[in-house]
């Protein structure tokens, strides 16, 4: 080898590189077969620090080394990281169905997605064509409705799930398959029944001692090992299940998630919320005008599905989609409360709360919080929120009405009361999470406020996103 070393590793990172929309190691099998001693030098084992500089050049980074520190991200564990990825990627790439291989590589695309700065979106979409494979995978699914009825919750269907409310929109499906798709994505939505929209009931504010610890999945990321835990599939459904029932029908698309799924949902999955509100709530992050859709269907048709009617029916019921639009003013305080916890049928706030304004803000049974409106980025930066109340009105096709609601500090959990100011369109518990942070996407269900919370409820779906 008569090149010097530092050339060789140059000419080598070039060649890992030079498509952008390529897994990198394949281009490599050339120079490592020139001679023993290139070989040698190029091995992964041997050089650590050249795989660690074309992993950071292919694969997004800037995100994770915030997040996680400069000291995490060893050569070492980069290098792992590239070999691994480029494995998991080529499984997706070639259709593979077989559990063993295809579950890490599914989970490592729904990483890569949590660290997506625009990289690793393109080497999912254009070198291992994900969306072919999430295709395959939910036209199977879906054709089996009618034989298997409802399908199982589980973690698995959950990842891909996530997955496909990321990728369908750039995917070019069509309309016959979209057709197909949105079977499943209706049951996961509206199935309240069997599809829970959070890990931790939504009866309860924090979790009850001896609670088992929600499902996750185990892998190694940079080095260490980890557990996974998403939040379940009737989130990403919904998203999606909407989103394509509003493209069949040909109407505008909801605007979704952007780009990253941002903080808190990292902090959500690889569960480092702790009942610390921080950790999943963005300061203002509620505030501003919000416009979407809520679905419903015939009482006496939804009755029937909690009566174990099979899924089949459930995907030939028609579910109505109309358009709401409110106006959220968010409260924060940053000092710990002393406003009791109210019931779950009530937002989790006092039953008929006495609300007042005050020259900061507003007071609720004695409490001050402080309008996030009228907070400078000074009296935010440092600060710890403790608690969250969203007040506010809006209207729907059915009449104005007013919401007032809190934010649940174990898991971010979006709650408020829908109050129609006609009487006779009731009140109406909305329960949710922002998807996406401040530019991110409010989803869930809502629920009658008339059956018990130990009761199954009359219940939709719905999904708002910020008015740009």
């Amino acid at each position: 080898m008569l090149l010097p070393l530092e050339v060789l590793e140059d000419i080598t990172f070039l060649v890992a590189t030079e498509d952008t929309s390529l897994a990198p190691l394949g281009n490599l099998i050339p120079l490592l077969l020139l001679d023993r001693e290139t070989s040698k030098f190029l091995s992964f084992n041997y050089n650590h620090p050249l795989y660690a500089r074309i992993y950071a050049a292919k694969f997004d980074i800037k995100t994770t080394t915030r997040r996680l520190g400069k000291g995490r991200l060893t050569a070492h564990s980069l290098a792992e990281e590239l070999k691994k990825r480029c494995v998991h990627l080529r499984v997706i790439r070639t259709l593979s169905f077989g559990l063993e291989s295809i579950e890490p590589a599914t989970w490592m695309a729904f990483v890569m997605m949590l660290e997506n700065d625009g990289k690793n979106e393109r080497l999912l979409l254009e070198y291992a064509q994900i969306t072919h494979w999430l295709k395959h995978y939910w036209v199977a699914i879906s054709n089996a409705l009618e034989g298997e009825g409802w399908p199982s919750n589980s973690l698995f269907h959950s990842i891909c799930m996530w997955l496909l409310c990321k990728f369908y929109r750039k995917a070019n499906y069509e309309q016959d398959t979209l057709k197909v798709l949105v079977n499943a994505m209706k049951l996961f939505s509206v199935g309240a029944h069997c599809y829970p929209i959070g890990h931790l009931s939504w009866t309860d504010y924090t979790p009850r001692e001896g609670a088992d610890d929600p499902p996750s999945y185990e892998m190694t990321l940079y080095g260490e090992r980890v557990k996974l835990t998403p939040l379940p599939i009737a989130i990403p459904a919904t998203i999606s299940y909407l989103g394509i029932a509003e493209t069949l029908e040909n109407k505008n698309e909801l605007p979704v998630i952007g780009n990253n799924l941002g903080d808190t949902e990292w902090n959500r999955v690889f569960g480092l919320i702790g009942n610390n509100l921080s950790k999943v709530h963005t300061i203002g992050s509620l505030e501003g005008v919000w416009e979407g859709t809520f679905t419903y269907t015939d009482f006496m048709a939804y009755n029937s599905f909690l009566r174990g009617s099979s899924s089949n029916v459930a995907v030939h019921t028609p579910f109505a989609r109309h358009r709401q639009t409110f106006k959220a003013r968010e409260y924060v305080v940053f000092e710990p409360t002393t406003l009791r916890v109210g019931d779950t049928l009530d937002a989790f706030l006092p039953e008929k709360p006495t609300i007042k304004d005050t020259s900061s803000g507003i007071e609720i049974e004695g409490v001050e919080y402080l309008a996030v409106a009228d907070l400078s980025d000074e009296q935010k930066e440092g600060k710890t929120v403790q608690d969250v109340v969203l007040i506010g009105e809006g209207h729907s096709s059915w009449g104005q009405f007013r919401i007032l609601g809190r934010v649940r500090p174990y898991d971010g959990l979006v709650c408020f009361l829908k109050d129609y100011m006609e009487d006779d369109r009731g009140m109406w518990l909305y329960r949710g999470y922002l998807v996406g942070d401040v530019d991110g996407t409010i989803v869930g269900r809502w629920r009658d406020t008339f059956s018990p919370p130990v009761f199954l409820g009359y219940e939709g779906s719905f999904m708002m996103t910020r008015r740009k």
